[in-house]
């Protein structure tokens, strides 16, 4: 058998019957690729597949696009801002990010339950962070501290979170 045209058979529209449409020749040259048009089977494939993969994706991606955590965002928030304190930030500067942050909490929870977990976990982990203790290498040092605390103060003024 030769790779030309003469190595597919002729599909032949007599074996059909006379009660054969067009319609039906159709469907089934890509199903079968007997027709001349030999690469039609190959296109619906190619039609299908990112048709279907497309859908998969969407499917999967569903709960990708989540809210924001307020009991993660309140925990990361008084681990940086409790350092800060630590490293002898100005207070009213730790007071003003503890405020804009405390309504980006209130914000991202959706009940009252959500808020109070996050709530309490701000407070529990600014306050074991904020005080200096004797066991200074369980802390980041402050010169990693401040500039990120900064970079917080920059992010808001950008975002206009500030007064």
């Amino acid at each position: 058998m030769g790779s030309g045209p003469a190595a597919c058979p002729k599909f032949d529209t007599a074996k059909l019957g006379s009660n054969a449409t067009r319609r039906e020749i159709i469907l089934v040259d890509p199903v079968f690729n007997h027709q001349g048009n030999r690469g039609a089977g190959a296109e619906l494939a190619m039609r299908v597949v990112p048709t279907l993969v497309t859908g998969v994706l969407l499917l999967v991606s569903v709960n990708v696009a989540k809210a924001a955590d307020p009991t993660l965002l309140a925990e990361t928030a008084a681990y940086l801002l409790g350092n800060a304190h630590r490293c002898g930030v100005a207070d009213d500067r730790v007071e003003h990010a503890g405020r804009v942050i405390r309504d980006l909490v209130v914000v991202a929870a959706q009940d009252t339950a959500e808020l109070a977990t996050a709530q309490a976990r701000f407070v529990d982990i600014f306050s074991a962070v904020a005080v200096a203790s004797q066991d200074q290498e369980g802390f980041p040092s402050c010169e990693v501290v401040i500039p990120q605390f900064e970079r917080l103060e920059r992010h808001h003024r950008q975002a206009g979170l500030t007064d």
